[in-house]
């Protein structure tokens, strides 16, 4: 309800209608009136209108040598915000729509004036131009929003796609290229764009669409094949922009409403440096850097994953523990370096032997622990005939004075006397050592 008083002005050639509109005025909205100005010529309305402004304007279509329409287009001009009310003795239906097109707010006919129809008229037009007012300052905000939200996209160091509802690309920016070669127009027009910046790693679009109907997805890492063929990794958050409806519901039509996806906002961030580093650091952490094999960490956490395994699908496994004869014989005898290689050589010989999914790693120093699953399908003497075989053939085709030896302890684990895996090591240890000093034993014969 509008509370404020109004300054008006009356802009009309005839006199005596000046003072019949400026009473009614009075009579239809007692004490809402600041002030009430009468003009009867063109050039005096423009005076008043630009020594002050006024809330409304009533302006007769006639206005001697000039017409109402005039001064209305010399309002518009001039950016004035006011409501202006046509009056018109003549009731012309086709000149009151022109100036509606002008931007007036209603016409009056002077025939039929009361002071109820132009406290009405009055109200209604203020009402009507305050509305129109708030929606251009929103429309105002809005554009700004806009133009802020595409400076924020082109500048943000991330690939900003906005996709329609249906999974058209209507926006992205500059940093597709950037981060993995292709450029914006290759994007937008792709009759397949997901084949160059997908949305899921599997599903379709329209899976991608139910997930965003349960709440945002977020770093949901996705590998992506650059233009030029290097593997990228992006980190995916996406969130639906939705419109509200409503719909009937019984007495209370707008009770009801439900949300209708409008469009998706996806932002990639480029990971690909972090997740590498995390893999070669994770890496590092469970492998020997000398022989690539599992390091003590990495083969105590694979181990005794397959020891849970064993148990619960009741396999029986072996557990090979190996040392390498001589070793420091080698170090002494011919340097360090020898000895990196007799280690390296001793890992390649054991993956010689074993099988892939074989756990082989190196605990420390010239020890080495290999775990064979699925022990139904393999023979512990297939397995030490084979190993010495392949460290025959190493130092038969050897052209270094470096001989291998290595002695080795056999645990058979079996599901129904389970052990704790240092246990079983300890046991396969003993046996080891046991086969070392029988060689020692034969040497010394």
């Amino acid at each position: 309800m509008l509370t404020k008083a109004f300054k008006i002005l009356i802009v009309d050639d005839d006199e005596d209608d000046r003072l019949i509109i400026k009473d009614y005025i009075l009579e239809g909205l007692p004490g809402r009136t600041s002030a009430i100005d009468c003009v009867g010529e063109f050039e005096e309305a423009i005076r008043a209108l630009d020594a002050q402004r006024y809330d409304v304007l009533l302006i007769d279509y006639r206005l001697g040598v000039h017409s109402g329409l005039e001064l209305i287009d010399h309002v518009k001009a001039s950016g004035g915000a006011s409501s202006m009310i046509l009056l018109t003795g003549l009731g012309d239906e086709e000149l009151a729509v022109t100036a509606m097109k002008k931007g007036v707010r209603d016409y009056l006919n002077k025939n039929r004036l009361s002071a109820e129809l132009i406290r009405r008229t009055i109200v209604n037009a203020v009402t009507l131009s305050e509305a129109y007012y708030l929606r251009s300052l929103a429309e105002d905000a809005l554009k700004r929003s806009e133009a802020n939200y595409r400076e924020l996209v082109t500048l943000l160091p991330a690939i900003v796609v906005e996709l329609s509802a249906s999974g058209i690309p209507t926006l992205v920016n500059n940093y597709i290229t950037t981060i993995i070669g292709y450029n914006k127009e290759d994007f937008i027009l792709s009759n397949d764009w997901q084949k160059i910046l997908p949305v899921c790693a599997d599903g379709t679009f329209e899976d991608f669409k139910n997930r965003l109907l349960t709440g945002d997805i977020k770093n949901e890492q996705l590998r992506v094949k650059a233009k030029d063929g290097q593997t990228k990794v992006l980190s995916l958050n996406a969130r639906g922009r939705h419109n509200v409806s409503y719909t009937p519901n019984g007495a209370h039509p707008t009770e009801a409403k439900e949300e209708e996806l409008s469009s998706i906002i996806c932002i990639y961030t480029d990971i690909t440096e972090s997740v590498e580093l995390k893999e070669k650091l994770h890496t590092q952490s469970i492998m020997d850097e000398l022989t690539g094999l599992y390091n003590r960490r990495g083969f105590y956490t694979l181990a005794a994953q397959q020891i849970r395994l064993a148990n619960r699908y009741q396999r029986s496994m072996l557990l090979f523990f190996l040392d390498m004869d001589g070793m420091k014989i080698i170090n002494d005898t011919h340097g360090h370096k020898a000895g990196d290689r007799a280690l390296v050589e001793t890992a390649r010989i054991l993956r010689e032997t074993f099988r892939d999914s074989d756990i082989i790693g190196r605990t420390g120093g010239d020890e080495f622990i290999v775990l064979v699953s699925d022990m139904d399908i393999v023979d512990e003497s297939v397995i030490r005939a084979r190993l010495q075989d392949n460290t025959d053939a190493f130092n038969a085709k050897n052209d270094s004075p470096l001989d291998l030896s290595i002695s080795v302890g056999v645990i058979n684990y079996s599901y129904d006397n389970p052990m704790e895996l240092d246990e079983l090591i300890a046991k396969a240890d003993h046996l080891m050592y046991a086969e070392k000093s029988k060689k020692r034993v034969a040497r010394g014969a």
